[in-house]
């Protein structure tokens, strides 16, 4: 990893705290295309997993995510305390607002 790429791995870190509200669950979606998610880059997005999908008992949280690829979502996951680098494939996401 050179010198720039740490520079905007530490710049992309989420600056703001995450909202106080936990958004209302929001209907399934049946086909995410990456054009939707880009919109939503280095900005707040709840996230919910599908059931078959849950990580650690935990299918939703908030992500604040820094690139988006052909069927890959990578960020930061809140995890209650602090954030957490992840990505994760869109086939395992149930919705998101």
């Amino acid at each position: 990893m050179n010198r720039n790429s740490r520079y905007v791995y530490r710049s992309s870190f989420p600056q703001l705290p995450i909202p106080n509200n936990t958004p209302s669950h929001v209907p399934k979606i049946n086909n995410i295309k990456p054009e939707f998610l880009k919109n939503c880059l280095h900005t707040y997005i709840y996230i919910w997993l599908k059931e078959e999908d849950l990580e650690k008992g935990k299918n939703s949280f908030w992500m604040f995510p820094l690139n988006v690829q052909e069927d890959l979502i990578s960020g930061y996951l809140w995890g209650g305390y602090d954030w957490t680098y992840s990505e994760m494939k869109f086939d395992t996401i149930d919705s998101y607002f």
